[in-house]
């Protein structure tokens, strides 16, 4: 197996706590979710990042938003697996590992929610970032303002902006 880059091991390793907290607290919101343990997500998170060729991880912030986005992205491959004909269509798939995404509408929330941010990345890429922080990231507007660099207050101010185009966008999809 292919050895880790000692930065991503120090940085993952100092931030544990608080990405399992994160992870912890993105659970709780997610009324469906409680299947799945915090410590399998970041696992798995970490995973992807070590397998991942040629990440640098500059500073503590650089490593939360990037643990933000691999969680993001293996919540949305669970929901398109969940979704996935090939793995049965209806049939429910049953891992050795918990589950996230244990319903339909759970998997089509999750999709519906990607897409929708997918499209806001378009038009703007900080305001995707912010979604990607707090709601798949399950952080604070406090401490995606530490994790940006931006003010508490601006953060709630974007936070707001991007919730109105999500929905608006997730509207139109329907």
């Amino acid at each position: 197996m292919q050895e880790t880059p000692d930065g991503l091991n120090r940085e993952f390793e100092s931030l544990y706590r608080a990405l399992r907290a994160r992870a912890l607290q993105f659970l709780s919101r997610e009324v469906r979710a409680q299947s799945l343990s915090p410590t399998v997500l970041l696992h798995e998170a970490y995973l992807v990042l070590a397998r991942s060729q040629g990440i640098e991880v500059q500073n503590s912030r650089h490593m939360m938003r990037i643990a933000a986005r691999v969680m993001r992205n293996l919540l949305i491959d669970r929901a398109r697996a969940r979704k996935a004909l090939v793995n049965g269509g209806a049939m429910q798939q049953v891992e050795l590992n918990e589950c996230l995404i244990r319903t339909d509408e759970d998997a089509d929330m999750v999709l519906a929610v990607a897409a929708a941010v997918q499209d806001l990345a378009s038009k703007s890429q900080q305001l995707a970032r912010l979604v990607e922080l707090r709601y798949f990231g399950g952080f604070t507007e406090k401490e995606v303002g530490a994790i940006t660099g931006f003010s508490e207050r601006s953060v709630k101010r974007q936070w707001r902006m991007a919730k109105a185009r999500l929905l608006e966008s997730m509207q139109e999809a329907c």
